[in-house]
């Protein structure tokens, strides 16, 4: 649940995060964030395990310019986060990023003019 989907070029979508909720009572839930990173060629629905983000996350932010893949914010079952981290599509390596001033999570993302990641519409425990 929660995951983020991008299509990066033509022929390839990653799925990133999530959670793996289990519902307990009607009221509660108990899930655990999810590191996982897999690729999915939408030609032959082939699916590759790639590397793990280096945090675990839900419903944060995805962004995609070049060959890379922007993950920002999102929460964790402890915590609201602040941290984004990028993706390298041809090494299969991620790194840490400048972080955003404040936690946000169910982000949306936007690029342009292949430099530029523009997030907004997101949610805090303030709002």
């Amino acid at each position: 649940m929660w995951p983020k989907i991008i299509q990066v070029n033509a022929k390839d979508i990653y799925i990133i995060g999530g959670n793996d909720t289990n519902l307990r009572t009607q009221f509660n839930f108990d899930f655990r964030s999810l590191k996982c990173n897999i690729k999915v060629n939408i030609a032959t629905g082939e699916c590759e395990r790639k590397a793990d983000m280096l945090t675990s996350r839900q419903a944060c932010g995805v962004g995609c310019i070049g060959n890379y893949i922007y993950i920002v914010g999102g929460i964790t079952e402890q915590e609201l986060l602040n941290s984004c981290e990028r993706y390298d599509i041809i090494n299969d390596t991620w790194e840490e990023i400048t972080s955003m001033d404040e936690g946000a999570f169910s982000l949306s993302v936007i690029t342009h003019a292949k430099r530029f990641l523009y997030t907004f519409g997101y949610a805090n425990y303030e709002t």
